[in-house]
């Protein structure tokens, strides 16, 4: 490997190091890294560790969170318009003011039990 080449790897790894403020899991195998209020649209998280991540305010509109940990994860004000949460664990999960509009879940009343749902928009997401 050329020096020049090892710099690139040097500086990929600094620029999407974490900082306090962010939240990294590893997804298929690949290390991602989530932040306050940022934009994770259509993104496969499907089976990630999210517990007690703080993700105010960011945007997973069409993401897949199948089978995600979301235990104590901070989702207030979130875009969930359309994500898919079958099989996703809730509890605890903040979401207050989050927008579940056309979320995809496992049928049944009870898809939100155990998580924080004041003032949740749903409109049109199944099991209603």
């Amino acid at each position: 490997m050329k020096l020049f080449d090892k710099a690139k790897i040097v500086l990929a790894e600094t620029i999407s190091s974490p900082t306090k403020d962010s939240f990294v899991t590893m997804v298929n195998g690949r290390r991602v890294t989530l932040r306050e209020g940022g934009s994770y649209r259509g993104l496969n998280l499907s089976g990630a560790d999210l517990r007690g991540a703080n993700l105010e305010n960011a945007d997973f509109e069409g993401a897949n969170l199948t089978s995600a940990n979301l235990e104590n994860v901070r989702l207030k004000g979130a875009n969930l318009r359309g994500v898919q949460l079958f099989k996703a664990d809730l509890s605890g999960a903040d979401l207050s003011g989050a927008d579940l509009t056309n979320a995809l879940h496992d049928d049944g009343e009870n898809w939100l039990k155990g998580a924080i749902v004041d003032s949740v928009a749903e409109g049109g997401a199944n099991g209603d």
